[in-house]
């Protein structure tokens, strides 16, 4: 592609067209339906882990809870997925899941890496702390830290004039009010352990989880038959491949 021929698709694409108001986005914000999604690598060593499901946008007062839900499933090496899935189990090297609301839509999303005979018991184990989430209140210290943390990481993130200006890009983007930023610590400082429960379990459903797992079929396919029918999938560039544990190869 050239810098040429990108001009000429722009203005081909663009003719006719006159500026106006900007159009209303319309988002289907109905719950996914659950899905596993098996990615066939027959040479992989390891498999990897994605997983996700529709949440909040960036005008829910939820954010705040889900920040803090964020530090408290995420946030270094205390944090109760790197407790559990790397050092109590140790299934993983890292690991993460967090909320991530968007202008138009949001969601929660996690993702690992593991070996391969683990696959399954991996996915397992992110399932057990968030459903610990959902089924009991954080602890208060846990609130606590989490709380502080959470508000003193963005206001260490303002202390250059270039991240100040950043942030109020952003503000203007999306419509905060002046003293959105201001007010962002005690926002963040009034959440509650109930709170954080809600938006567990509002949207934190394994029910309605899409996981994509990147891995060998044969090997990994068993595994995740436990949690739900499994589609297999042929990994991107392997045509030839010959086909393995049902995989639906491309032509």
């Amino acid at each position: 592609m050239t810098l040429e021929r990108g001009k000429a698709l722009a203005e081909e694409l663009l003719k006719g067209w006159e500026a106006g108001e900007l159009p209303v986005v319309k988002v289907d914000l109905a719950p996914a339906k659950h899905r596993i999604i098996l990615v066939d690598r027959p040479e992989g060593q390891q498999s990897n882990i994605e997983m996700g499901v529709r949440a909040y946008d960036i005008r829910s007062e939820e954010k705040y809870a889900g920040s803090v839900a964020n530090q408290v499933l995420t946030g270094g090496i205390d944090s109760r997925l790197m407790k559990y899935v790397r050092a109590e189990k140790g299934l993983a090297y890292g690991v993460h899941a967090v909320f991530s609301p968007g202008r138009q839509a949001g969601s929660f999303t996690g993702a690992t890496e593991t070996k391969v005979p683990t696959t399954g018991e991996a996915i397992e184990a992110m399932f057990h702390v968030f459903e610990g989430m959902r089924e009991q209140p954080v602890r208060p210290e846990e609130l606590e830290y989490a709380r502080t943390r959470v508000a003193g990481s963005m206001v260490m993130r303002m202390d250059t004039i270039g991240e100040q200006a950043s942030y109020r890009l952003e503000g203007i983007l999306n419509s905060y009010p002046i003293d959105y930023y201001d007010r962002y610590p005690e926002r963040i400082a009034a959440v509650t352990a109930q709170q954080v429960e809600d938006v567990m379990k509002r949207y934190v459903d394994e029910g309605r989880m899409v996981i994509v797992v990147v891995g060998p079929a044969e090997a990994v396919k068993p595994q995740l038959e436990k949690l739900g029918e499994v589609e297999v999938v042929a990994m991107p560039g392997r045509r030839n491949a010959k086909s393995e544990a049902g995989v639906q190869r491309p032509e």
